[in-house]
């Protein structure tokens, strides 16, 4: 069994116990795939642990804002599986007010989350990656209002405009080396970053989690020959 985690393809999935992160979790739950799950919440990567019963899955409580929890997960995964392939930064938050009464702890922790982690976990997988001489893929979520202000996020709005410059640029920086960075903008989707009801038909038509995650298998399955540097999806009917 350990010989054949070996073959496999590393990915780091972070933001592992939200809806993103745990559809994406789910998609890439097959032989192809060694999973690192990275969250922040303990009881909750335990309760994701419990349904996905198979070798070649590990999870790893990091704060995505700490570097040195950021390395100790890349050190984990080369540790467990003697690769790292792949990651898709998903972990993020929304918040949104009053630009006026705006904290500014609430603007640090977006763009920290939003942007930092995403810089930081990107930047130790691309250096263990060149190091190991493998080719590999990070795909970053970012969000369709990463192209176009948002009233009332305009910290929100700021982070995922980043995202899509880290991304485009470290793409640029690293394609020649084999690495590629492509980036996800999608639109309104149906997990709890929405105020909705739960039981509100509006999100219906919105995406769901797994619209994202069949698109990130789909990028991660194209060829080493083809990048694409960022994908909008929206919903059909909003």
């Amino acid at each position: 069994m350990e010989g054949n985690n070996k073959k496999r393809r590393t990915v780091i999935v972070t933001g592992a116990t939200g809806g993103i992160g745990g559809a994406v979790i789910k998609a890439l739950d097959n032989e192809s795939f060694n999973i690192v799950a990275v969250g922040r919440n303990k009881d909750r990567l335990r309760k994701l642990a419990k349904t996905v019963k198979r070798a070649g899955f590990i999870t790893a409580q990091a704060d995505v804002r700490n570097e040195e929890e950021v390395i100790a997960v890349i050190k984990s995964a080369v540790r467990e599986f003697n690769s790292l392939d792949a990651v898709v930064n998903s972990a993020g938050v929304f918040i949104t007010g009053d630009s006026l009464n705006f904290s500014t702890a609430d603007f640090n922790k977006t763009l920290d989350v939003n942007v930092r982690g995403t810089w930081l976990f990107s930047k130790h997988a691309i250096k263990e990656m060149i190091d190991e001489g493998r080719q590999g893929i990070i795909i970053n979520i970012s969000s369709g209002a990463g192209t176009h202000g948002l009233a009332g996020g305009a910290a929100y709005s700021s982070s995922k405009f980043a995202v899509i410059g880290l991304s485009e640029s470290l793409d640029m920086e690293f394609r020649e080396k084999g690495i590629r960075v492509m980036c996800i903008l999608p639109g309104k989707v149906n997990t709890s970053m929405q105020s909705l009801p739960p039981d509100d038909p509006a999100r219906k038509i919105m995406l769901q989690p797994e619209d994202i995650a069949d698109l990130v298998v789909y990028l991660m399955s194209l060829p080493e020959r083809v990048t694409i540097n960022r994908v909008s999806i929206r919903p059909a009917l909003l």
